[in-house]
């Protein structure tokens, strides 16, 4: 029987050096993946395995409910995502079974760890679980460490986390941040209120050329210091009045640091005034000032 003689593949003219030309970029991009995994793995203090599927088994095994587990887990995903990008990292998590989220967790708890072993193993031995673990890494880095230096943070004591149930170590962590959200809110409107301030005493005022003008501009601003001066007085007493009794009746509550709070923010005000003004206060000396005195008067006859 005739036999049809093999024909010759044919090649594109470069195909050869493009196909070489895009191993070559491949081979670029895994090695530059290789040396920022093991930088990672070198920061985070994981010695194990770089290859990506063996990662993945890892991983696996490492699903117990100890922290010791959650936090080897969290540095193998965080190694893993490093070697293999984002877009295989989500397509491994879901071979894996395991929700997004949770990996996540475990990532973040990884990085926040303390690295102090001492601390770290303190930590470990109060926490317990894989759950109390979860719950625990809402806190920041220097917070853990603090809570496994110190034996506390936010007014939450260790010996606490060892002994409080999972929904109440959560209902725990809950309070204290929203509480200490708030202060940090108000501490920014007092602190904007006061730039505001500074804002308005630093504008140079602008006098007008003509004589006759400034001299009316002068006594409106006489008139003006007078009044606001008065009033500023009397609603110093009036609010020393309200706070003495609040503190007073209410000692020890709320009401009464909320009280001593506003005390405290008009006491600010005024010295920085004084600082701004150079003003010098001396607190044993009882000013007389007779135009304010009868501005003060003033206002209380018409109040």
């Amino acid at each position: 029987m005739p036999t049809t003689p093999p024909v010759a593949p044919t090649l594109k003219p470069g195909a050869l050096a493009e196909t070489s030309r895009k191993l070559n970029e491949l081979a670029r991009l895994d090695s530059e993946a290789e040396l920022r995994t093991l930088e990672l793995a070198r920061k985070l203090g994981y010695d194990g395995p770089l290859d990506p599927d063996v990662i993945e088994r890892g991983v696996v095994n490492q699903m117990r409910r100890t922290v010791e587990a959650c936090l080897e887990t969290g540095r193998m995903l965080l190694v893993l995502k490093e070697r293999v990008g984002h877009g295989d990292f989500v397509k491994r998590v879901k071979r894996l079974g395991v929700e997004y989220t949770l990996c996540t967790r475990f990532m973040q708890g990884a990085l926040k760890w303390p690295a102090n072993i001492a601390t770290s193993q303190h930590l470990i031995a109060s926490i317990g679980n894989q759950s109390k673990f979860l719950e625990l890494i809402v806190l920041d880095q220097e917070q853990l460490e603090e809570l496994g230096t110190e034996g506390s943070v936010l007014g939450i004591e260790l010996d606490e986390v060892d002994v409080l149930s999972v929904s109440g170590l959560r209902a725990r962590l809950r309070d204290v941040l929203q509480e200490r959200d708030g202060a940090r809110e108000l501490a920014t409107e007092r602190s904007n209120e006061v730039d505001e301030l500074k804002i308005k005493l630093k504008k140079p005022y602008k006098p007008k050329p003509d004589a006759i003008a400034k001299t009316e501009r002068q006594a409106t601003l006489q008139r003006a210091l007078s009044e606001q001066g008065a009033a500023a007085q009397v609603a110093i007493v009036q609010l020393a009045t309200v706070a003495n009794d609040v503190m007073d009746e209410f000692d020890g509550t709320a009401l009464s640091t909320f009280a001593r709070e506003c005390l405290e923010f008009v006491a600010n005000t005024l010295a920085e005034l004084s600082q701004t003004h150079n003003i010098q206060i001396n607190m044993a000396q009882k000013l007389d000032v007779p135009w304010l005195k009868s501005s003060v008067s003033e206002l209380c006859r018409k109040g």
